[in-house]
Formats: structure tokens, C-alpha cells, sequence
């Protein structure tokens, strides 16, 4: 009996060490997979070898551009991977140009062209980068392009002397003719295209306020690494100019003055000192001469510094600042009748308001009679279908302090609308392939039209076609034009697809992580960098429309989710933010960036490519434009 039991327990011990380790393979395999990066990378790609392994495939338009949706989608989730983000630029590239050699299409050329551009841009380190300056010289060749050609594969040379595509390069750019010198320009592209030459610091300057010691060591002049001063530019109109000086790595700077010398007929002079930085032997001075600047020059102050001079016109106000990715330093020159109402002139103001006071208690029939002839005429440049329509969200104000634009009864005549991104830069890219920067460009044609038509602003677009423009051009154009508001539009973008919603910014430093990382997407730059922004952006904010534009970034935000909610109730107000966006800085008017819908949500992406639902982000942001005006105009005259 006893062996008989012995056994059953052992059979039964058998049996449930069995199913133990058949649950357990079979939890495993059931277990869910962490869809990591590389993972989502690598199913990407064999969809690629499917393609590219089926002669049917091959030359199928639909699945090239399946798979570059595809690709594009694991590029936008993981834009910050180091490796996954490259890979995914350069198989997008891939692909644009073997789907061109079905198509024969230019277009699809240019993508590729592009997205190579892109990855030598976004990911400079990575070992991907001189293969795609390698891809450049050869598709430019092949286009006829040999100056554009010989360009990069310079700038590969230069670069990467050691990588893997350097001895094709030599033996391709033998093959080329170099590009003549009188037909190079010095710019930001064509310099970074080629190999610099820096000048010698042991050479003397002809400046006597760019003083360089003679008896340096001559090889202190081509330390690798070191960022060059490679172009200076400028724009110019009445009241107004912008200088930018493009430099090849960060550098830090000081700013400083140097006093006039009436012995040597010099006025006084602002200066920059860049370290540590070279200066290209052959970058020119700038001649302005255009009233607020007379020009600007630089030179080799010492082994490491580069020191940049402002010969001063009649500015009375300049402002020096940085831009990233690529780095630049932004010199902004303002003349003494450039309008700056923030400034405070208590007195001024203190007429201002007596003279009101006096006018209410004296005749207030007369007032209530002049505040009726404005709405009046307001209600002449809005149809009635609009005055119908139109439910002005008003934000929510404790004991009412006005500002100074309200105190002054200052309104918006004139707006600047900045389309986001465009030309080369795309932005962010739905699921489905929609792209932000067709998206931005369509709401601020709209809008342009709406605030012209119905509510009698003059409106200028920074762009009103698929072209590329850098942040400092779009600030640039807003204080070239005097703008009375700046308002820059973009759609919004977050590696999980589930997050939807409306948020407005307005300059200042970011307080939370969220903020943070919608400027780095926006700005195309690390935290890191945003974070080295706060001291020189602290300086600006001293004399920055900051409560005027957290003011209009209210009314929008408020008028823009209303007007949304009445056809798409589950858009979620996510709120009016701060944040160090790039394109605000230097603005000498209230400015704001909306972000008015996640293009990464598929149900948002939808939208995003409804006529109806691009009429009423237009209609939305002009209600807001139109109260954020409203409210001032009758702060100013007492109401």
C-alpha cells in the first residue's frame, strides 16, 4: 500500500512540474513584447527588403509611400533617439529617391535631397551623416549641380577627413570644377560647404578697435574644432535693423561699449567679443550705412576671440542675443521713432488718465456718444452673420490693472501671421502624412483673409507659399513691418499618438517639462541649450511685451478652443503656457505661438485635414485677435 501511494505522489509531482513548464513557455510567448525604438525601426525596414526583394513592389507609387509614412512615423516618436532617429531620416531618403527611379518625378528628388539635408543638420554626429553628405555630392552631380556639388563634398572633407566615405569623396570631387571664386557667396551655407580659412591671428588687423598681438603662435590658427565666424548679414529698413553673424558651433559672448575718440572722429561703438571662435580669412565688413548703423566689422581680437564692432548711426536702442540650431548671434538696431509703448512714462500716463477723468465728469454724454460712434464703426466692418456669431471669450480678471497698451488706448491695425515652418523644414507629420507645414500655411491664408475683410486690419504673412524661412527672418519681418501683434502658428507633436488639445504660448522661461519639450520641438533643439538661454533671455524679457502678449495669448487660447468646441466638443483646452520659443525672441510688439491642434493624433490629424475645421481655427483666432483689440481700445477711452 505504501509503494502503491509512493507512486501516485511521484506521477503527481511529474504531472505538475509538466504543466509548470508548459505554463511558462506559454506565458512567455503570450507576454506582451516591449515595442521598443529599434524594434519599431526594424519592421519598418523589412518592409522596405519586401519592397525592394518584389519586382511587382518595386514599382508600386502606393507602397513606397506606405513605407515612407511609415518610416516618417517612427522618426517623429523618436526624434530624440540618437540611433533610431538617423536610420529612420536616412531609409526615408532611401526611399524617396529609389521610388524617383520609377517615377522620374522631381519632386521625389527634392524629398530625398531634402531629408539627406535634414540628417547632416539634425544628427552631425552620427555615422550616418558623412554617407548622407556623400549621397548630396552625388545627386547634385547627377542634376547638373557641380557647384552645390563640390560644396559638400568639401564640407564632407572637412568634417569627416576620417570616415568611411572620404577617399570617394576626394575621388569624386576630383571630377569636379571648382566653383569660381567670384561666384561664391559668403553665407552660412556656402562657407559651411567649404573648407575655411582662418584668418592668422599673428597677423595685425587694420582696426585700431580690433587690436591683435603680433607675436602669436602660429599654430593656434586651425585648432580642430574651434567655431568659425563663417558670414554676416543684415536686413535694413526705416527704424529698424538686424544683423546676424552665423557661427559654426555655440560660442558664449560678451557685450560691451567702447567710448568715442572725437580725436579719431569715432563715434561711439558697440562690440561683441565671440569665444572661442575663428574668423574666416575672406568674410567681409558689412557696409550698411543705412541711418542706424554705418556698418559692421570684424576681426581676430586674439588667439580665441573673435570681436565684432557696430559703427553707430542714430540707434538708440540695441539688443544682442542668440538663435540655435544652427547657432547665430542676432544683433537688433532700433531708431529713437521705432514705437515702444511698454516703456513706462508715469507722467504720460498720468495725463492720460486725467484727461479721461476730466472728460467723464464734464460731458458724459459727450463720452458714451464717441464710444457709440466706435462700436458703430466697428459693426460696419463686421457682416451680420459674423456680429451673430461672434461670442468674444473675455479672460477672467481679478481687481482690474490695466496696461500700458490699455491705458493708451492702443489697437491692432496691423498683424503679422507667421505660417510655421516650410519648404525644406516640414515640421511635425501626422500618422497619415499630413504635414504642419501645409497646415500653417492654409489657417493664416484664411485667417489673413478674415481679419482683412471683416475687421479692417492690414495683415502680412512671413510666407504665403512653400518656402523656407529662419526664425530670425520671421521676427525679423514683424519688426520690419511695425506689426501690432505677432502671432506665430503651428500644429502641435508628441511621440504618443493619444495626446490632443490647444495651447498658447508667449515668451518667457518654461515652468514645467511639458513646456520645455514643445520649445525644443519647435526651436529643433536640446533642453540643454534652452536651459544656456535663460540669463540672455532674462535681459531680454526686462523690456519685452510679456504681459501684453500673456494678454493676447489669453484671448486667443480662450476664443480659438470655443469656437472649436462648438462642432468638436472633446477638444481638450490644455491652457496658456510660457515658454523660450526661438521665433518670439526680439519681437518688439506682443507675440505669440499657438499650437492649434497634435498633428500626431490620428482623430486630430483628421481634422486638421477638414476644410470646416481649418475655417474655424481661422475663425477662432481672429475672434480672439478681435477681443484682445476690443478690450484695449475700451480700456483706453474708459470702458
Amino acid at each position: 500500500m505504501t509503494y502503491r501511494i509512493c507512486i501516485i505522489i511521484l506521477f503527481f509531482i511529474f504531472v505538475l512540474g509538466f504543466s509548470d513548464c508548459v505554463w511558462a513557455k506559454k506565458s512567455n510567448t503570450c507576454a506582451p513584447v516591449n515595442n521598443s525604438p529599434e524594434l519599431s525601426y526594424k519592421k519598418v525596414k523589412e518592409k522596405y527588403l519586401a519592397i525592394t526583394n518584389n519586382p511587382r513592389l518595386r514599382n508600386n507609387k502606393k507602397a513606397w509611400e506606405e513605407v515612407i509614412i511609415a518610416f516618417t512615423s517612427v522618426y517623429l516618436k523618436n526624434h530624440d533617439d540618437k540611433e533610431v532617429g538617423p536610420k529612420a531620416i536616412w531609409m526615408i531618403a532611401r526611399c524617396y529617391y529609389e521610388l524617383f527611379l520609377y517615377t522620374h518625378d522631381t519632386n521625389d528628388i527634392l524629398d530625398a535631397i531634402s531629408r539627406y539635408e535634414l540628417l547632416v543638420e539634425k544628427y552631425p554626429d552620427n555615422n550616418l551623416a558623412d554617407d548622407a553628405l556623400h549621397w548630396l555630392g552625388v545627386l547634385h552631380k547627377n542634376r547638373g549641380e557641380t557647384e552645390k556639388a563640390y560644396n559638400v563634398l568639401a564640407r564632407l572633407l572637412e568634417k569627416y577627413p576620417d570616415g568611411d566615405k572620404a577617399k570617394e569623396a576626394k575621388e569624386l570631387l576630383a571630377s569636379l570644377t571648382p566653383p569660381e571664386p567670384s561666384r561664391q557667396i559668403i553665407t552660412a551655407e556656402t562657407t559651411s560647404s567649404s573648407q575655411p580659412q582662418i584668418s592668422n591671428p599673428g597677423i595685425q588687423e587694420s582696426h585700431n578697435d580690433l587690436p591683435l598681438p603680433a607675436d602669436l603662435p602660429s599654430d593656434t590658427t586651425n585648432q580642430p574644432g574651434t567655431p568659425v565666424v563663417q558670414a554676416v548679414r543684415h536686413w535694413s529698413v526705416v527704424d529698424y535693423t538686424r544683423v546676424v553673424v552665423d557661427v559654426t558651433e555655440p560660442v558664449s559672448f560678451t557685450e560691451g561699449w567702447l567710448p568715442a575718440d572725437e580725436k579719431a572722429g569715432k563715434p561711439r561703438r558697440f562690440f561683441l567679443d565671440l569665444k572661442p571662435a575663428k574668423k574666416l580669412l575672406n568674410l567681409s565688413d558689412l557696409d550698411i550705412h543705412d541711418g542706424l548703423l554705418k556698418g559692421v566689422r570684424l576681426g581676430q581680437f586674439n588667439a580665441d576671440t573673435v570681436r565684432i564692432v557696430c559703427d553707430l548711426g542714430e540707434t538708440k536702442d540695441i539688443k544682442a542675443f542668440f538663435l540655435d540650431d544652427p547657432f547665430r548671434v542676432i544683433i537688433d538696431a532700433f531708431g529713437s521713432e521705432y514705437k515702444n509703448e511698454e516703456v513706462e512714462q508715469p507722467q504720460q500716463i498720468h495725463a492720460i488718465a486725467k484727461e479721461a477723468q476730466r472728460s467723464k465728469d464734464t460731458d458724459h454724454t459727450d463720452s458714451l456718444a464717441k464710444k457709440e460712434q466706435e462700436n458703430e464703426k466697428t459693426a460696419v466692418l463686421i457682416d451680420k452673420k459674423q456680429q451673430e456669431e461672434i461670442a468674444t471669450f473675455v479672460p477672467k480678471t481679478g481687481k482690474k490693472k490695466f496696461t500700458l497698451a490699455q491705458q493708451l488706448g492702443l489697437g491692432v491695425k496691423r498683424v503679422v501671421l507667421d505660417p510655421g515652418h516650410g519648404g525644406k523644414d516640414p515640421g511635425a507629420i501626422g500618422p497619415n502624412g499630413l504635414k504642419e507645414k501645409n497646415v500653417t500655411l492654409q489657417v493664416a491664408k484664411r485667417l489673413k483673409k478674415i481679419l482683412e475683410t471683416d475687421y479692417g486690419c492690414e495683415v502680412f504673412l512671413t510666407r504665403d507659399k512653400d518656402v523656407y524661412l529662419s526664425l530670425e527672418e520671421r521676427t525679423a519681418i514683424a519688426n520690419a513691418k511695425k506689426a501690432d501683434i505677432f502671432v506665430s502658428i503651428h500644429t502641435n507633436a508628441e511621440p504618443s499618438n493619444r495626446i490632443q488639445g490647444v495651447e498658447t504660448y508667449f515668451l518667457s522661461m518654461a515652468v514645467d517639462d511639458e513646456a520645455m519639450r514643445v520649445a525644443a520641438l519647435e526651436n529643433s533643439t536640446s533642453s540643454k541649450r534652452l536651459g544656456e538661454l535663460k540669463s540672455i533671455l532674462n535681459q531680454i524679457l526686462k523690456n519685452a511685451k510679456v504681459k501684453e502678449s500673456s494678454r493676447l495669448a489669453s484671448f486667443i487660447q480662450g476664443n480659438l478652443v470655443g469656437k472649436i468646441k462648438k462642432q468638436h466638443n472633446n477638444v481638450k483646452d490644455r491652457g496658456v503656457k510660457q515658454a523660450p520659443f526661438f521665433v518670439l525672441i526680439g519681437a518688439k510688439m506682443p507675440a505669440i505661438l499657438t499650437e492649434v491642434a497634435f498633428i500626431t493624433s490620428p482623430e486630430e490629424e483628421k481634422y486638421l485635414s477638414n476644410d470646416k475645421f481649418l475655417k474655424d481655427l481661422a475663425d477662432g483666432l481672429a475672434h480672439g485677435i478681435h477681443g484682445y483689440t476690443r478690450d484695449t481700445e475700451n480700456a483706453g477711452i474708459g470702458g
